[in-house]
């Protein structure tokens, strides 16, 4: 059976598009969150957001600075 812990939450993730943000999306995702990814790389992001989508990830990509 799937884990499914965080199935219908949002997850905002901060330096997602590469790293261990990106793997924390990706983790998150397979546990049924729906993820915001955040980077200031809007290039860098759409790549991660088609990645994530074509796993079939609900995935919203958002360029911004929180610094």
């Amino acid at each position: 059976m799937k884990n499914l812990r965080f199935k219908d939450k949002v997850a905002i993730i901060t330096g997602s598009s590469m790293g261990i943000g990106k793997a924390t999306a990706i983790l998150l995702a397979t546990q049924g969150a729906k993820i915001v990814l955040n980077g200031r790389t809007l290039e860098r992001l759409n790549y991660t957001a088609q990645e994530m989508r074509a796993s079939g990830f609900d995935v919203l990509p958002v360029q911004a600075d929180v610094s």
